[in-house]
Order: C-alpha cells, then sequence, then structure tokens
C-alpha cells in the first residue's frame, strides 16, 4: 500500500449537506440527516494534527468547477446539484456567493407545487426535492405501481427501485416512469428557468446522480428549458451543460477549499 507521505498534506476537506453557519460553522439544519444545529466540529475527531475544515457540498462542487472544471471560463455560472436531494451554488463576478449567513443556495427547498400535500423533510410543502430530486423520483415510481399500475420496474422488486431504474426503465419506453421523469423534469425546468431570469448566469452547470443519466436527462430538460424563455430575451444564451468530474466534484472542491485556507489563496 502507497502511503502519502503526511509532509505532502495541506489538511483535511469535508463535504456535508446541509446549512453550514458561515461564522461558528454549526450545521444549523441538514434536512438529509435530520441535523439540527450540530457542531459537527466535536464528532471530528482530528488524530491527524492536520488542519481540518468542513462546508457545504454543493458549495465544494461549484468551488472544484470554477478552478478546475468548465467553470474556469465563467465569471457567471451556477452549480446544480441533483442526487438525493437537490442544492445549488452560485459564482457570480467571479466569486461564491455565500449569502448573509452562509445559507445562500437552498434550491431544493424552493416551492415546486405550492398546493401540495407532499411534505419535505425540510418541514414545507410541495419542495423541489419532493417532485425532482432522486429520492422523489423513486418514491413516485413506486407510489403508481402500488396503485396498481403497470411497470417494467416490478419485475426488480420495490425495494430496489432508484432513479436510475426509472431513468433505464424510461429509456425502454415504460410509461410509468417516462411520466415520472417528466414530471420531475418539468418542475426542475420551471425552477432553472426562474434562476437564468434571476442571476443572468453564463451557465447553468448540473451534477449529481440525477444528471448522470446522460442524454435522456439533458436532453428532455433542454427541451423543456427552451419553452421558458423570456421573449425579446437574450436568456437562452444561458448554457446547460454536465459538471466536469462525475463523483470526484465534492472531493476536488475540499481540497482547493483546503488550499485556500491554508496557503490564504
Amino acid at each position: 500500500t502507497n502511503i502519502i507521505d503526511k509532509n505532502n498534506i495541506l489538511g483535511i476537506g469535508v463535504a456535508f449537506a446541509g446549512l453550514i453557519n458561515k461564522d461558528n460553522k454549526v450545521i444549523k439544519f441538514s434536512p438529509a440527516f435530520n441535523w439540527h444545529n450540530l457542531d459537527i466540529s466535536k464528532y471530528l475527531v482530528n488524530k491527524t494534527n492536520l488542519p481540518l475544515y468542513y462546508e457545504n457540498v454543493t458549495r465544494l462542487m461549484a468551488l472544484g468547477e470554477f478552478y478546475f472544471g468548465y467553470g474556469k471560463e465563467f465569471e457567471n455560472f451556477i452549480f446544480i446539484n441533483i442526487g438525493y436531494g437537490i442544492g445549488s451554488s452560485a459564482v457570480l463576478n467571479g466569486k461564491l456567493f455565500i449569502g448573509e449567513n452562509g445559507y445562500a443556495g437552498e434550491f431544493g427547498h424552493v416551492i415546486a407545487e405550492p398546493d401540495s400535500k407532499t411534505l419535505c423533510s425540510c418541514g414545507q410543502y410541495g419542495c423541489l426535492t419532493t417532485t425532482s430530486s432522486g429520492d422523489a423520483i423513486a418514491k413516485n415510481a413506486i407510489r403508481f405501481i402500488n396503485e396498481g399500475e403497470k411497470s417494467i420496474l416490478s419485475s426488480i422488486g420495490i425495494n430496489r427501485i432508484d432513479a436510475k431504474a426509472v431513468f433505464d426503465a424510461a429509456c425502454n419506453n415504460d410509461e410509468l416512469s417516462i411520466r415520472v421523469i417528466d414530471y420531475a423534469l418539468k418542475n426542475l425546468a420551471i425552477r432553472i428557468a426562474d434562476l437564468k431570469k434571476c442571476f443572468d448566469p453564463k451557465a447553468i452547470i448540473i451534477g449529481g446522480g440525477v444528471s448522470w443519466n446522460g442524454d435522456y436527462f439533458f436532453s428532455n430538460l433542454n427541451k423543456k428549458l427552451s419553452n421558458l424563455n423570456m421573449r425579446y430575451s437574450d436568456n437562452d444564451k444561458s448554457i446547460v451543460i454536465p459538471q466536469s468530474f462525475p463523483g470526484k466534484a465534492a472531493s476536488i472542491g475540499a481540497g482547493v477549499m483546503v488550499a485556500q485556507k491554508v496557503l490564504n489563496l
């Protein structure tokens, strides 16, 4: 086993899902893990004697994208992370925007369906997370199957249905799966169009496991986005592209964070 010389390590970076206060670094709330006012530093036992830092996972993904990915080309872009949940982070005029308290980017908790009866783990009803996240896609497919609808997903077993299985079934012309994904992408497209209108970014960079479903995901999303541009606007010039480092973005961003902290970059 190759062991890295400790003298060559600047520090340790950790990515977390949740609202992290920019001043005291307390995780105020993490819907995915149901954490409340958690001082995570007390639980990160540092036996390495190396500097240790942590930050919101989507913010770190955007940071890595900005320094080493497609984001190098843009002064203004928004990174959207669509996995089990949904988050976002904006780079505006070449700087990562974190908000007054450090809570900017909770894109998954904008309201997608105001009259929804679906409760989100954040305590609101009808969040974008409840319509368009990987968790929502799987749950909606399972709900329809349990209500008696036919689907090729039934053959793999309810407990094995995840977002990728639904996308795979949709690519095989499964009508239920096509409908579930169409619903998810319709809501996602509307909210992305809102971001484009509010921030006028050069690019929307999308990562996370749901986006890894390739052309089926992006072609269908872009079709829906094309119908949501304002008349007489150049807003349609905001390109939508996949992330540079699928599966590695958070780690790369965490490394950038450590370099910034330790080297004052």
